[in-house]
């Protein structure tokens, strides 16, 4: 584990109490997606059959395969189109 330093009054750098650090984020190729908590639980659901996710990162962001940003948006598309009302439209 690495430990952190801290700038004194005096300007000099002192060790503070060691921390463990998570392991360094490989390199990948992804698309950050933000989105409301219900779209996101939607993906991660789709992840589960298509394994694309690279790092759920907080409520509203996930972090992506880029080869998979086609398929969540057509999914995404098409889940709307099923499930969300629109009213007709109304002729005075």
């Amino acid at each position: 584990p690495r430990g952190s330093l801290v700038l004194t009054s005096s300007g000099r750098l002192r060790n503070r109490a060691r921390v463990a650090l998570p392991p360094p984020m490989s390199q990948s190729q992804g698309v950050l997606i933000t989105c409301d908590i219900p779209t996101k639980q939607y993906i991660l659901f789709l992840n589960e059959e298509h394994k694309f996710l690279i790092r759920d990162l907080d409520d509203t962001h996930l972090f992506i395969d880029a080869s998979a940003v086609k398929l969540v948006q057509e999914e995404i598309k098409r889940f709307t189109e099923e499930n969300v009302y629109t009213a007709p439209d109304e002729k005075a």
